[in-house]
This record gives structure tokens, C-alpha cells and sequence, in this order.
């Protein structure tokens, strides 16, 4: 009799085991969504680093990360050589159906990184894109923020606004905002 329970409780727990195994990779496999990290993970290695050229992997890009908030899409990393700051956000447009990374490296005045670059993500993948009517134009941001040069671009992580501040004193000149799957100055 002893046996049979014995017998009995390590099925129940087989049992148990196997349905909350099987519903936790059903679900992974149902949604097939990629988060934050796994899209700056797919980033070249040219944007982790300033000046030199190393190839890294996933362990060193890993690394690099300070802050990350994968609900809200976004990362705070840092460059391998300078330590300057490297935002990723993911802005997305459910109804239009379009999502776009937004990669963000600052450096200061004279440095050659800086940049601010688009990808839209597609099947899983990102591809580069060259921001033709996606951004707009530094003319009309310069007009709009009063200011030529000596701003940069801040990614608040909120997947909804980028914001231009003024590089001394950190104050937002102004918000260039997602909406209806391009950036907008608002």
C-alpha cells in the first residue's frame, strides 16, 4: 500500500511538473516577441565601441548595459572605450504596425561617435534605416530649438518622445515626439 502511494505522489508531481513546463513554452512560443535586449544584442559592434575595432560577443555586450527596463523597451549602456553613454529604445506604432529601434550613443564636443540611428525591426531583425522621412531634417530642429550645435538628442525611455537638451546645461529645448509611425517635432 505504502508503494502505491509513493508510486501515486511522484506521478502527480511528474504530472504538475510537465503542465507548468509545457504552458511556460507554449506561451514563449505563442507570442514569438523579442524584447529590448535581444534587439540591442543584434546591434554591430561598431556601436559599443569609439575608437577601436574588436569583435564581441554576447557576454561583452551584456556587460556594457547600466539600466535597462524591458517593459518599457529600453537600454542604458556605455561604449567600451570612453565609457560615453549608448540609449537603445524601441518605439512602437500598434496600429501601423511599424516598430523602430532607436540607438543613441553621446559623446562630447570634437568626439566622432556620436549618433543617433534608426533601425526598423521586421520578422525579428533589424535593418538600418537612412532616415529620409522618418527624422526630421537638423535644420528644422535647430530652428524649432533656437540653438545650432551644441545640443544632443536624449532618450527619456518612455518609447514615446526623443528629447533635444541643451549639452551644458541639460535643459530640453524641445521634444521631437512618435506618432503615426514617424518623429515629429512637437
Amino acid at each position: 500500500m505504502k508503494k502505491i502511494y509513493i508510486y501515486n505522489f511522484f506521478v502527480l508531481i511528474a504530472v504538475m511538473l510537465f503542465t507548468v513546463t509545457a504552458g511556460v513554452l507554449s506561451a514563449e512560443d505563442a507570442t514569438g516577441e523579442k524584447s529590448i535586449v535581444d534587439y540591442y544584442l543584434q546591434l554591430p559592434d561598431k556601436y559599443f565601441q569609439c575608437e577601436t575595432e574588436n569583435i564581441l560577443s554576447r557576454k561583452d555586450k551584456l556587460s556594457l548595459i547600466k539600466k535597462k527596463n524591458i517593459k518599457s523597451g529600453f537600454i542604458l549602456a556605455s561604449t567600451i572605450d570612453g565609457g560615453f553613454p549608448l540609449e537603445a529604445a524601441l518605439f512602437t506604432d500598434d496600429y501601423m504596425g511599424i516598430k523602430i529601434l532607436v540607438l543613441n550613443l553621446r559623446c562630447p564636443s570634437g568626439c566622432t561617435c556620436r549618433r543617433i540611428d534608426f533601425f526598423f525591426v521586421s520578422d525579428g531583425s533589424l535593418m538600418k534605416s537612412d532616415n529620409e522621412f522618418l527624422f526630421p531634417k537638423t535644420a528644422d530642429i535647430e530652428k524649432v530649438a533656437g540653438k545650432a550645435g551644441d545640443y544632443e538628442f536624449v532618450l527619456p525611455g518612455d518609447g514615446k518622445t526623443i528629447n533635444v537638451t541643451d549639452k551644458l546645461t541639460g535643459k530640453v529645448l524641445l521634444k521631437i515626439e512618435w506618432s503615426g509611425g514617424t518623429f515629429n517635432i512637437k
